[in-house]
């Protein structure tokens, strides 16, 4: 639950990058499964600092109390104070940022949707309601036919198809245009990220190891096309891609799970993911 804190806070707006990741790191890596998207975009920024993106610490009697990051689909947030989120509010309309969305603890994310929606007028909707889920230890399901390998570009037309039925899944409102998906799943490739599962010769599944940070790495991207659902392939692949992640020498993996499916929730723990927190993505209709 989160605390309450009637102390003022102050918001502290960062220039830069390092400035940023300095003031805040220690607080995020206190919590680092739980704030892995966040770390992960500052790691991003730092091979890509275009556009210059919203970085802000809302520091009260504690400390940093919460932290804040935006640069183009949603804003990030930790945990924080229920005060916290109309002062950042406030920050951001008088920055003029048009925010599509946010995502965050559960808390968090909708303590700030209510006060965002409340002073635009906007409508505010329940997006996704999701697990975030951590590994330390791989239990990989047995009698499932086939192997994981790593995607080459020979792979780069049949996944980029399914990245784009993944984002038609699970990800509607975010997707990108076919051009940028076939961009992205190259970089993928080349970067040895992106992984398959073959059965009979036949690829089948695929996921991607993304966003490490100091201990960690996330395991996302999981898609099987229809036809081969309801056969393990995922899970399987999910198992050794984690498996892969731990032997890269990260501590745990993380994995995003959608909690309206109960299915797939059980299964993630059955290959050793535990829950950490509930997290929501609200999007605002303006």
């Amino acid at each position: 639950m989160e605390h309450s804190d009637p102390a003022p806070l102050q918001l502290n707006q960062h220039a830069s990058v390092e400035s940023f990741a300095l003031s805040v790191g220690l607080k995020l890596e206190g919590a680092e499964a739980e704030n892995g998207l966040l770390l992960g975009m500052i790691e991003v920024c730092r091979t890509k600092p275009d556009p210059v993106p919203f970085m802000a610490e809302i520091i009260g009697a504690k400390g940093i109390e919460a932290v804040a990051f935006y640069r183009d689909l949603n804003l990030i947030l930790t945990r924080g104070p229920a005060n916290a989120w109309p002062l950042l509010v406030e920050k951001l309309l008088e920055l003029n940022y048009e925010i599509p969305g946010v995502i965050g603890p559960a808390e968090a994310s909708e303590g700030f949707a209510r006060a965002w929606a409340a002073a635009k007028g906007c409508q505010l909707k329940l997006s996704m309601d999701q697990g975030l889920y951590q590994l330390n230890e791989v239990f990989p399901p047995v009698g499932i036919a086939g192997e994981a390998r790593l995607a080459s570009q020979a792979d780069l037309d049949l996944l980029a198809e399914w990245s784009h039925g993944f984002y038609q899944d699970a990800l509607p409102w975010e997707l990108p245009g076919k051009e940028e998906i076939h961009a992205s799943t190259l970089a993928r490739i080349q970067g040895r990220s992106l992984y398959l599962w073959e059965a009979k010769g036949e690829p089948v599944a695929m996921t991607a190891l993304a966003r490490p940070t100091a201990r960690g790495i996330s395991v996302n991207s999981v898609y099987t096309p229809p036809a081969h659902r309801k056969r393990g392939f995922a899970t399987a692949l999910v198992a050794a891609v984690s498996a892969e992640g731990l032997a890269r020498g990260k501590k745990f993996c993380v994995l995003y799970t959608d909690l309206q499916n109960p299915t797939s929730n059980a299964i993630y723990q059955k290959v050793g993911y535990r829950l950490v927190c509930n997290t929501r993505n609200y999007t605002f209709r303006y």
